[in-house]
């Protein structure tokens, strides 16, 4: 943490129309330094929340224009404003453009940080602490682990009464160090609760948690989260009078990057009756991080390549997440995250937790996908289009769409036909959102039986896919290749111009020629099996019957012509199957994965054609 030394000679001045006092050497001429300028209020205390660790004083202030600045300080600049403003950058982690002022022109102080501290006491194997705090009375020692290593205590009494008492077992070390704070949690409580701490050591790992509170004039033990480095800090941010627990969600470090790239959205609990629970979806706690959101875009501003960083990312999809805005950053990581980015992931091809999921069942994946399925698994994505479709679909009206796909009963629908084909027995259909956009009572048609309607379970506009199910059993369903090669023959089915091709449908044989879409985008890969429309939703399939991908459409041909004055031949797109994998996974469907190719269950042409005609349906939207 950066902090100005200070000779021994120090008065107190002020600067400007703001009045603000600060520490400096005595005889010294002193600057505020402007950071940023908004005209936003929470915009500006998010970019100055970042450089609290700089400045002993950070603030937003009302300038005269009308404008809100961002300032630190105010520093001493003994040697002239360009020499101070050289050595400030020198220091890094400041703008470029910052700029020095004498704070005429600050008119009032808007914002300035809430320092809350409690008390907190400290103690190891040589020396225990003991406190009292509401009739309370604290001991915290420790008790040897083995002959050399120590293990926390904590114990709590009452009118000579022990009231609660613990050792953290799962902490010993050299000296068995811990601390104890007295923090007003949980309203109800007739006391401050006790949060008893202790860090196990490691290069990052971890402070482990225990608070003790008085509900009802009984004291309950609550397990916080293990959390990485210092643990929880306590903020009144809903100005209740009751601190709520603020951390980062630990589970986002080396999950899409190295510890050092890594970055983290803060997660808000709140402490109610001895039980902590997660209030990041708490619409009180939005203001809090749309600041959060301004400071991290701030330093990307400051940082371009951080656009570039997964670590960075992932976090910053899933603040945007919390405000209600995934589906505004989720095409904009899309355009800009590092596909070349080799840090291993994986997602898990059965719909449990990847913590539980067996390492037969983990497959490899690209950003976006694991990116998505640990946001689904986070809890990021409630109240997004996504959970909102998924819920709708479990009530009783089970062809509820997302919010933008809905349509009054006299709107039109639009006519469109495609493929699509079934992922489970129990009639789920994975297609192109594109084929039912729009689409209130698709129908679905298998084979020569008599087409039924379709209900429409799950939107994803993003990536492309769309969930049906009709009321049928069927013996015919995908297995996923989820690792498919470049060069890999592959064949692709269809119903293309239903109004002039075969209603049977269209059987066509290609290649995988490359392992990601326009502009390397790697939910798709490219294929030479012809398509046409119609073929979208519908499968690609290797030569085991396996679905490689999701037909999804073709390059324009023509437009290509009119661009290069070339014309460009079997190049379509098909998304990968990997994608829809995430896709039904975060709907709460089984997918199977195909468990290997061998020679002898490869199939020829003909026979391959009958197996995916098997499991293929025509879908309408007249």
């Amino acid at each position: 943490m950066f902090r100005f030394r200070l000779l021994s000679a120090i008065v107190c001045f002020s600067l400007g129309g703001m009045g603000a006092s600060a520490e400096v050497p005595s005889g010294a001429v002193a600057r505020w330094v402007v950071l940023a300028s908004s005209k936003s209020i929470d915009d500006a205390i998010g970019i100055a929340s970042v450089y609290q660790w700089r400045f002993n004083d950070i603030r937003v202030v009302r300038s005269s224009n009308g404008w809100l600045a961002v300032v630190g300080g105010p520093v001493p600049v003994p040697n002239g404003i360009k020499a101070a403003k050289k050595d400030l950058l020198a220091e890094g982690g400041l703008p470029k453009d910052l700029f020095m002022s004498n704070g005429a022109e600050f008119q009032e102080t808007i914002w300035q940080p809430e320092r809350t501290t409690f008390p907190k006491w400290q103690a190891d194997s040589s020396d225990a602490a003991r406190f009292e705090t509401s009739s309370l009375q604290v001991t915290v020692d420790t008790v040897p682990a083995d002959s050399e290593m120590y293990s926390p205590r904590i114990i709590g009494r009452s009118n000579g009464q022990v009231v609660f008492s613990s050792v953290m077992s799962a902490v010993s070390t050299n000296n068995g160090q811990s601390s104890a704070m007295a923090v007003p949690l949980d309203p109800a409580s007739s006391a401050p609760e006790i949060v008893f701490s202790a860090f196990w050591g490691g290069a990052h790992c971890c402070t482990v948690t225990e608070i003790y509170s008085s509900v009802n004039n009984h004291w309950t033990r609550t397990e916080a989260s293990t959390l990485d480095g210092g643990g929880y800090t306590f903020q009144d941010i809903d100005h209740d009078g009751s601190m709520e627990l603020v951390s980062y969600d630990n589970s986002f470090y080396y999950a899409f990057a190295p510890y050092a790239y890594s970055w983290a959205p803060k997660i808000i609990e709140q402490l109610r009756d001895g039980v902590l629970s997660n209030q990041s979806h708490n619409s009180s706690f939005t203001t809090y991080y749309r600041r959060e959101l301004a400071g991290m875009e701030h330093l990307a501003q400051q940082n371009a390549s951080l656009w570039n960083s997964n670590g960075f990312l992932a976090a910053w999809v899933a603040t945007k997440a919390l405000v209600g805005e995934f589906d505004d950053a989720w095409p904009k990581m899309l355009a800009s995250f590092d596909r070349a980015n080799d840090w291993q992931l994986q997602v898990c091809s059965q719909p449990i937790n990847f913590s539980d999921c067996p390492d037969s069942a983990k497959i490899n994946a690209t950003f976006p996908v694991a990116l998505r399925a640990h946001l689904q698994e986070r809890g990021y994505l409630l109240g997004t289009t996504q959970e909102r479709t998924v819920a709708a679909a479990k009530t009783s009206d089970s062809r509820a769409a997302s919010p933008k796909s809905q349509k009054s009963d006299t709107t039109s629908q639009a006519a469109s036909s495609g493929t699509g084909f079934f992922v489970t027995t129990d009639g789920e259909i994975i297609t192109n959102f594109h084929v039912i956009d729009g689409c209130q009572n698709p129908l679905v048609l298998h084979g020569r039986s008599p087409s039924v309607p379709g209900a429409i379970i799950a939107r994803d506009e993003t990536n492309d896919l769309a969930l049906l199910k009709v009321e049928k059993k069927v013996d015919q369903f995908a297995h996923f290749n989820v690792k498919v090669r470049l060069g890999e023959p592959v064949a692709a089915f269809g119903y293309p111009l239903a109004s002039i091709l075969s209603s049977g449908g269209n059987f066509t044989l290609g290649s995988v020629t490359a392992l990601s879409g326009l502009r390397d985008d790697s939910r798709y890969l490219q294929t030479s099996a012809p398509v046409q429309p119609g073929n979208s939703g519908g499968p690609l399939v290797d030569y085991y019957g396996n679905v490689a991908g999701i037909v999804t459409g073709k390059f324009n041909a023509f437009a290509a012509m009119v661009a290069t004055g070339d014309i460009v031949q079997n190049v379509n797109f098909a998304i990968r199957s990997s994608t829809a994998v995430s896709f039904l996974l975060a709907n709460g469907v089984s997918v199977a994965i195909a468990d290997g190719a061998t020679a002898q269950n490869r199939l020829e042409p003909p026979d391959l054609a009958d197996f995916v005609t098997n499991m293929s349906v025509a879908i309408r939207c007249d």
